[in-house]
């Protein structure tokens, strides 16, 4: 999990592992072992901040639906940056299912609001950036989007 926090591309890979961590099978052992092969040939990337650049914090917000054939649920996730780096992202399973796709959508952009809301706040007292200017949050469902700004 340490690892996550500097790159978050493994983000996904781990959150699978961490499902079979309880009973791990032979094949989740080897893949595990490709991830710690890749870690150590790829020891010089990860993510970098700039000074020069301006404090735009900005962030995104996504559902995957019913890609876990085992319980259904749909995962969400969200990412902001400031500038051109990732500073935070999350992703968890829904606790429910939601009957309709604009329902858990909402549910994305709402969690992600409360996130943009608690880390502005951060960055403000720290003085990063100030807290009078807006946060762009964006989302790929124009119909949660809508519904979102009214």
């Amino acid at each position: 999990m340490f690892l996550t926090q500097t790159r978050p591309y493994i983000f996904f890979v781990v959150n699978m592992f961490i499902k079979f961590f309880h009973k791990p099978q032979i094949p989740h052992l080897d893949a595990i072992k490709h991830l710690f092969r890749y870690i150590k040939r790829t020891i010089d990337l990860g993510i970098y901040y700039w000074r020069r650049e301006a404090n735009i914090f900005i962030g995104f917000s996504d559902v995957d639906w019913v890609k876990d054939l085992q319980d259904r649920k749909p995962t969400i996730g969200y990412v902001f940056r400031l500038g051109s780096s990732p500073t935070i992202w999350g992703s968890r399973k829904q606790p429910c299912n939601a009957l309709s796709s604009i329902k858990v959508e909402y549910m994305v952009f709402t969690s992600g609001a409360k996130e943009a809301i608690w880390r502005r706040r951060l960055l403000a007292e720290i003085q990063i950036m100030d807290s009078s200017e807006p946060t762009k949050l964006m989302c790929d469902n124009q119909r949660a989007c809508k519904e979102a700004c009214r």
